[in-house]
């Protein structure tokens, strides 16, 4: 199964970037897990196009809600709209865009979760 697991990095504090990176190591080992590619030095364009290219080609998109980003609501509404499974999480301590909490679609999910530990179980049982 090909996961696209997406968060707003941008902004967001290294811890949180160090907890990402091990979540996408830790379900690397039961799926393909694709790459942020703004890690490299490409251009936004290319960017753009490689993220809309993940959302097609995944079979289930995850999104991490826990930090503020106007992409990632882009990407769970097109992901939606091709009918793929979104499962969208935030930490129960985060503010989140009520355009996140209130969508109300059969192939979307909203959860909180306590831990990067918690979210991972959460994710390997769905």
């Amino acid at each position: 199964m090909k996961i696209y697991l997406w968060c707003s990095l941008t902004h967001s504090e290294k811890k949180y970037q160090n907890d990402i990176d091990d979540l996408k190591k830790r379900l690397r080992k039961d799926f393909i897990v694709f790459d942020f590619i703004w890690l490299i030095k490409w251009t936004n364009k290319d960017v753009y196009q490689s993220d809309r290219n993940c959302v097609k080609t995944s079979d289930v998109i995850i999104a991490e809600c826990s930090n503020p980003s106007t992409w990632l609501w882009y990407e769970i509404w097109m992901g939606v709209e091709l009918w793929k499974p979104v499962l969208a999480f935030a930490h129960k301590d985060a503010v989140v865009s009520r355009m996140i909490l209130w969508i109300n679609k059969k192939n979307y999910s909203f959860e909180r979760y306590n831990d990067f530990d918690d979210l991972y179980n959460k994710i390997i049982t769905k």
